[in-house]
């Protein structure tokens, strides 16, 4: 069992966060290559669940957490329209000066097709790969799918996220091949896995599929995993978009995890605030293990069960 120290580095307007962890990896579950002393920024996406995540691995003897550190947004249109001001310039500063390890990014709108065609070497994903491996060899990006929700207009408004699977799926397959193929113009410059991506659209479908085969306990429709109206995801998506994230960057089961989220809270824009409680134990089993064997199975996460 190996033992590494975990600082993760997160951005706020003008100032960065530094937090200590110690991440215990399972020999049983661990993936090979994590590197020691681990810094982390997000782009955008970092929320409370994943914070909770964190906490209860430390509980559970995987993760020693010192301190915290909070994230707060990026403009996603700079960063979808690449150039120089993908990143902001501290964050961008600390990319290039080998500062941090992994960088997380997670937007609603991170399909190819949203990137305002520019894609290849001209794309912020190929920028920012090779602005972090110019002093860091261990240096990746994260790269976390969109929630499966409907994409395009329906009519009627309170319909338009729970459109029917057998349209949403080719929708998202047909991301997915764009995501991939520049994952791997990127990765193929550098001979290794620098970009990864983190399957959150595939483990929300087969989400979708289990509520609607009656497999999830708790939950009769897949309109109970949105909130009305909006693209947004409830409570049980935004946990297993955790687990995702989690299992991703450290190579770690989050099965077994007792993480704290009822007291928790979220809102969508525009929204009314929710609240994370509701969950229940054994609905929190099912979603590790549907984040767990979604990551593990998924070659372009660098996951592997051992």
């Amino acid at each position: 069992m190996m033992l590494r120290d975990y600082r993760l580095a997160l951005l706020v307007p003008g100032i960065w966060l530094l937090s200590s962890t110690a991440i215990c990896t399972a020999d049983d579950t661990a993936a090979e290559g994590a590197t020691e002393g681990l810094r982390v920024s997000y782009q955008s996406y970092y929320t409370t669940e994943i914070e909770a995540v964190i906490e209860a691995a430390e509980t559970a003897g995987k993760v020693q957490r010192y301190s915290h550190a909070r994230a707060a947004d990026n403009g996603f249109n700079k960063w979808l329209k690449g150039g120089e001001n993908a990143l902001k310039p501290p964050q961008k500063a600390a990319v290039e000066k080998g500062e941090t390890d992994a960088l997380v990014f997670g937007m609603w709108w991170s399909s190819v097709g949203r990137w305002y065609g520019v894609t290849g070497e001209k794309s912020s994903m190929n920028l920012v790969a090779l602005w972090g491996v110019k002093n860091n060899p261990e240096f990746r990006l994260l790269w976390q799918t969109h929630w499966a929700t409907l994409m395009g207009h329906i009519q009627d408004k309170k319909d338009r996220s729970f459109h029917a699977l057998d349209v949403v799926t080719p929708h998202y397959e047909k991301a997915r091949k764009l995501l991939e193929a520049e994952v791997d113009f990127v990765n193929q410059q550098h001979d290794r896995r620098v970009v990864v991506i983190i399957p959150v659209t595939a483990a929300v479908l087969d989400l979708r599929a289990m509520v609607a085969e009656g497999k999830f306990p708790g939950l009769s429709e897949q309109s109970e995993l949105f909130i009305p109206g909006t693209w947004n995801a409830q409570r049980h998506i935004r946990m297993l978009t955790a687990y995702c994230n989690f299992a991703v960057l450290f190579g770690v089961s989050p099965e077994g995890l007792s993480p704290s989220v009822d007291h928790l809270n979220y809102r969508a824009k525009g929204g009314p605030l929710s609240s994370m409680a509701g969950i229940t134990a054994e609905q929190h089993k099912i979603l590790q293990k549907l984040a767990w064997d979604t990551v593990t199975s998924y070659p372009y996460t660098g996951v592997q069960k051992k």
